[in-house]
Parts: structure tokens; C-alpha cells; sequence
């Protein structure tokens, strides 16, 4: 069955909304609540779904063979593309940066699901240049399968954003989003009103292309890129993060990972002690998911 039906049967949509009231931001009268993207499914959440579902509708819509996507040896875009491709019951190749470790949970788990990983060395990685392959892969048919971008980026990847709006029954002020590569903020903005503002929490480091990107995905204004909060890089954390995270969850019940949303919550907190919000309005949190790792250990 290799339609997106398939996907959907197995996700808990829509994903809850969780009204905080996490103790050190009681006082600053502003209500939080929590988007639990990262409910959706143990391996299909957070944007990692959201990403992915506009371009499974492309795919659907046309004649591939399968679908070729890029990632590195603990990439959770990988791992959530192979969980969906097992239930969607298609081929599916994806093209690894450096060695394949056989002894990664990660790629072992992408390999049970049925995806063809393909190691790619470094520097062609970096080009997305597959030609090489095509010679020591001759029976691949490279150019027959859907190419969904590292990460699911792209405006096709902006269009599953669109249901996260449409899940929230009440009006807001903020919605903050953790932010990679911007395409889910790209997508929030869009799908929002111009009242509404949008936060995106930078998590990487020196990152001076983010803000044209997000730009170049839509032509609204209100939204705002912060920086600072990388805490040494992409998927770099500290101490500091990791005390908050803990105590953030052994309050609220909410699983933060460090690569993104500690890093996000950890900003939102600093900017509510700033009194950067007003009292008295709503603000949603966006967990984009990125648990996946842990739950396969």
C-alpha cells in the first residue's frame, strides 16, 4: 500500500496542546502551552513529519520508483523517512555522510525498515553530488526516485506546517519554534496572521544565511530570528542546558532534546525573565520532535 494513507492511520493527529505552568514562569503572567509534536509517533514526529508530509504528496501524485533523501549516520530526518517508507511499503534510498557504521542503532534501524543506505564521502556529500554512485550503483535508477532534500526542506516542506495552525482551537500572540534550516518557520509565517508573531530560536553558530532563507520561502514579515542560544554549536549542549531540561521535565512531564527544543525553551525562558512578552498573552511552544535516538536505544 504506497500511499500516504498508510502514514497517517499510524499518527496520533492532531498532536496535543499542554498548558504549562512551570514554576519560574508563573510569576511573569503569560499562558504557555506546549504543541507535543513530539507525540505524533516515536519515529514520524515532530517536523520531521510535517516536513515530510508535503513531500509525500508529491510523490504520490507522480511515478517514482521510490525515494532518495540525505542525512548523516544519527540523522532523525533519516529515521523518521525509513519508519515512513516501511509503512508506506516503497523503496527507498538514503545517502549517508562518511562510513556506515553497522553498529549504529540508527542505521541499523533504517536498515530494518527496509531503506538502502549508500555512504557518500564528505566532500561530495557537501555537493549532494550522487553522480559517482551512478557508476558503482548501475542498477539504480537514480534518476526515477522522488529526491526529498536533507532535512525535508524546501517549499514542499513548508506545506505540512500548515495543519499545525490549524490544530491550535484558540487565538494566540507568540508561536516559537526551535530553528534549523527555517523551513518550518518559513511555514508557521505563512500560514499565520500578521498579528501573530513568530520566534525562531537559531541552534546554530555563526549562521548569517537563515534569515534570507526564510525570506526566500515567503514574502510575510512577522517573524523574528534570535540568535545566541546555539550553546557551542549544532548539536552541541552544556551543563547549564542539561540541568534546565531536567528540571523543566521533572515538572512539566516534557522530554526536551538537546540538539533543539531545550535549547528553544531554555531561550523562551531568558526572554519571559526579559519581560519580552506582555502579560497576559498566549504563547505556544513548538516540541519539533527529535527524540528519536533515545527511543531506539
Amino acid at each position: 500500500m504506497n500511499n500516504i494513507h498508510s502514514v497517517l492511520d499510524v499518527l496520533q493527529l492532531p498532536s496535543p496542546i499542554q498548558k504549562v505552568d512551570f514554576s519560574e514562569w508563573i510569576p511573569y503572567g503569560v499562558e504557555i502551552f506546549f504543541k507535543r509534536d513530539d507525540l505524533i509517533h516515536p519515529m514520524i514526529s515532530g517536523n520531521k513529519w510535517r516536513k515530510s508530509y508535503g513531500h509525500l504528496l508529491r510523490f504520490s501524485q507522480g511515478n517514482y520508483s521510490g525515494i532518495l533523501t540525505f542525512g548523516g549516520a544519527y540523522s532523525n530526518h533519516l529515521l523518521a523517512v525509513a519508519a515512513i517508507i516501511k509503512e508506506m511499503q516503497i523503496p527507498a534510498i538514503g545517502i549517508v555522510r562518511g562510513e556506515i557504521d553497522i553498529h549504529n542503532p540508527a542505521i541499523q534501524f533504517s536498515q530494518n525498515c527496509g531503506m538502502h543506505l549508500i555512504p557518500l564521502d564528505r566532500k561530495n556529500y557537501k555537493n549532494k553530488d550522487i553522480s559517482s554512485l551512478k557508476q558503482i550503483y548501475s542498477n539504480i535508477d537514480f534518476l526515477n526516485y522522488y529526491v526529498i532534500p536533507e532535512g525535508g526542506g524546501g517549499k514542499e516542506g513548508m506545506i505540512g506546517c500548515k495543519s499545525i495552525i490549524d490544530e491550535i482551537p484558540f487565538e494566540f500572540d507568540f508561536i516559537v519554534s526551535a530553528c534549523g534550516t527555517g523551513t518550518t518557520l518559513a511555514g508557521l509565517v505563512n500560514e499565520l496572521p500578521d498579528r501573530v508573531h513568530s520566534l525562531g530560536i537559531s541552534v546554530l553558530k555563526g549562521e548569517d544565511t537563515l534569515i534570507s532563507y526564510i525570506q526566500s520561502l515567503t514574502s510575510k514579515k512577522n517573524f523574528r530570528v534570535i540568535q545566541g542560544f546555539h550553546f557551542g554549536g549544532y548539536a552541541r549542549f552544556t551543563s547549564e542546558l542539561i540541568m534546565f531540561a531536567k528540571q523543566f521535565m521533572s515538572e512539566t512531564n516534557i522530554p526536551l532534546d538537546y540538539v533543539y527544543t531545550a535549547k528553544m525553551t531554555f531561550a523562551f525562558d531568558q526572554l519571559l525573565k526579559q519581560n519580552y512578552f506582555p502579560k497576559g498573552s498566549k504563547v505556544v511552544l513548538l516540541h519539533t520532535g527529535g527524540l528519536f535516538n533515545a527511543a531506539i536505544r
